[in-house]
């Protein structure tokens, strides 16, 4: 986030401002107690969006590979990390609308980044080693259904994520 924020606004200031934000949230610091599992994924989505950044700014294979590699992490720990392929996708088709000079490299870039990241999110989630498509999809399948019925501990006993104060959503919880 820091390194975002000096690219963005160009100061140190307001980079430290947006990671401190991000560091100081007290929703954050709670979910580091039980549920380290997302403060990774927050940690790789944010460094993925750093190093989709720098890809788009100067489109080089090199870069390419590291943004396919953190990528690939990103999903490995949480299937949401598939939102990073789509912005890339999505991004890319921006910078290639408006910026005609770097087309050639950018497409280059894209097509590097587009081979790695499959293999590379193979090769470091065992799972699905033994028929990748099939599993992926079988994992975006259960994220569908994730949490629908999750006990939580609220005052003291355990008690469904749909029935707390507050929650009034009919898809479930979050």
């Amino acid at each position: 986030m820091y390194r975002m924020g000096i690219e963005r606004f160009g100061s140190w200031r307001w980079g430290l401002v947006g990671a401190g934000m991000l560091v100081l949230s007290p929703r954050i610091f709670a979910e580091g107690f039980y549920n380290h599992k997302d403060l990774v994924f927050m940690s790789l989505f944010a460094l993925g969006g750093l190093t989709l950044m720098r890809l788009l700014r100067r489109p080089t294979a090199g870069r390419a590979v590291v943004h396919a590699l953190v990528t690939a992490l990103a999903v490995d720990v949480r299937i949401m990390g598939l939102l990073l392929p789509v912005l890339t996708a999505g991004f890319g088709a921006l910078e290639w609308w408006a910026r005609p000079v770097r087309r050639q490299a950018l497409v280059r870039s894209i097509a590097v980044y587009a081979a790695a990241s499959g293999p590379l999110m193979v090769l470091f989630w065992p799972y699905l080693w033994e028929a990748p498509v099939a599993r992926l999809w079988e994992c975006f399948g259960n994220f569908r259904r994730f949490r629908q019925t999750m006990q939580v501990f609220y005052l003291g006993q355990l008690v469904s994520c749909q029935r707390l104060p507050g929650i009034t959503s009919r898809y479930g919880c979050w």
